[in-house]
């Protein structure tokens, strides 16, 4: 199976920001992707403008990304999973930061992030409940989503034993400048998918509009991590990039 990684720019306006996202994936669907994985927030773009827009407003573009988004794996036949806010009905509930898929039979699955960690985050987001994983020809893939642990034994509690591969949206990268946290560095990574025997696909933003660009780390240079500890593929740093993945045997490689 080939898996595609997008790494998009974040635009000032929420649809440019999608329609960026769509651009790159019509082009790994081009260059025979099967799954495509987009980051963490990927409707709105990881940005602050989401709590000082109207809400309305915002859940009225989320609506139709996602429904966008839905019809484009049904017409290509191609699966998604993507980030999105979701708001509740009641105004006075805190959204929840979600990563969707979509399989091309139709079928739906949603994963939460959790959000152990304190902070501006756990202000906004409430924590996630939801933790579904997904089976996807032959392989089970789990979502362990950024920030949301204090540790890699606590990320690893979020996968089951079946896992095969841990699509994590919001890497930290190596050189995560300011925000850098020593248990999600690269590294770290590297021992947890060899300690688990799991495949690690990374998918970040290239950049970042609200600070400074040292701040924050999971900005950038995706990528998969074979069950060796062995980075396979990568994205360019801080750029609007895709990268395509085959899993053979459970092991990938480069395309």
């Amino acid at each position: 199976m080939k898996i595609a990684i997008i790494q998009p720019l974040i635009k000032p306006n929420f649809l440019d920001t999608v329609e960026g996202q769509l651009r790159q994936m019509e082009q790994a669907a081009q260059e025979g992707a099967e799954l495509i994985i987009l980051p963490e927030l990927a409707t709105t773009g990881f940005t602050g403008k989401i709590a000082k827009k109207p809400r309305a407003q915002v859940t009225t573009h989320i609506t139709e990304t996602i429904d966008r988004f839905r019809q484009w794996v049904l017409q290509k036949g191609i699966a998604l999973s993507f980030g999105s806010v979701l708001f509740p009905e009641d105004e006075s509930e805190r959204p929840s930061n979600v990563m969707l898929t979509f399989l091309p039979d139709g079928s739906e699955y949603r994963d939460d992030k959790v959000i152990l960690m304190k902070g501006r985050e756990e202000e906004f987001f409430k924590a996630g409940e939801n933790r579904s994983g997904f089976h996807y020809k032959g392989l089970k893939f789990d979502f362990i989503i950024c920030c949301e642990f204090m540790d890699l034994e606590q990320a690893a509690r979020l996968i089951s034993p079946d896992t095969d591969i841990v699509l994590w949206p919001g890497a930290i990268r190596h050189n995560a400048g300011k925000s850098f946290k020593e248990d999600m560095s690269e590294e770290k990574i590297c021992s947890f998918a060899m300690k688990h025997g799991v495949q690690v696909v990374r998918c970040n933003w290239a950049n970042f509009l609200d600070a400074p660009p040292d701040r924050p780390g999971n900005m950038g240079g995706s990528y998969a991590m074979m069950k060796s500890g062995k980075v396979s593929v990568r994205c360019n740093w801080d750029s609007a990039d895709e990268a395509i993945i085959r899993t053979i045997n459970d092991s990938p490689f480069d395309s």
